[in-house]
């Protein structure tokens, strides 16, 4: 029930972030990242980890593994430090790219390319497994096929 009811936070606290993209007035987007702010790339990065974490943690809800609000925080903790950011200045980022959509969108953007990149990755690498796998198996079938010889016996010579 808790895991439930930390999942709707998470899916109130995602449409409440669309909403405040959707409905954000900014000023054009050529406009100066200051220093204080990640870099889209960076940012990028950190969101692309922050979603395979969610994901994760997702697939623990559904096989009904409970994963306190405590566990998510120090995975997030450990993700940023990962990232050599603090949580100050991700909150401050995040804000700042909320409040503008365009440049949010461009992280967005990245983010998504990243995850499709890893997303390729692992496809080509189970691809790489099964066909070594199936390598094997053909393999063994090939052996099984063949009819043993049986081994001649020497005499021992007096």
């Amino acid at each position: 029930l808790m895991c439930l009811k930390a999942l709707f936070k998470i899916k109130n606290t995602f449409f409440l972030m669309v909403i405040i993209l959707l409905t954000s007035c900014s000023q054009k987007d050529s406009e100066h990242i200051p220093e204080n702010i990640l870099s889209k790339e960076k940012m990028a990065a950190l969101l692309t980890d922050v979603n395979m974490l969610e994901a994760a943690l997702n697939l623990n809800l559904s096989s009904e593994m409970q994963v306190g609000n405590e566990n998510r925080e120090a995975t997030m903790l450990a993700i940023l430090k990962k990232n050599n950011v603090t949580k100050e200045v991700y909150d401050e980022s995040f804000q700042f790219y909320a409040l503008h959509p365009e440049l949010f969108s461009e992280v967005y953007k990245l983010t998504l390319s990243n995850l499709s990149e890893l997303q390729a990755k692992v496809a080509n690498e189970k691809d790489t497994v099964l066909a070594k796998d199936s390598l094997v198996k053909d393999s063994a079938k090939i052996d099984s096929k063949k009819p043993l010889k049986p081994k001649k016996k020497v005499k021992p010579t007096p």
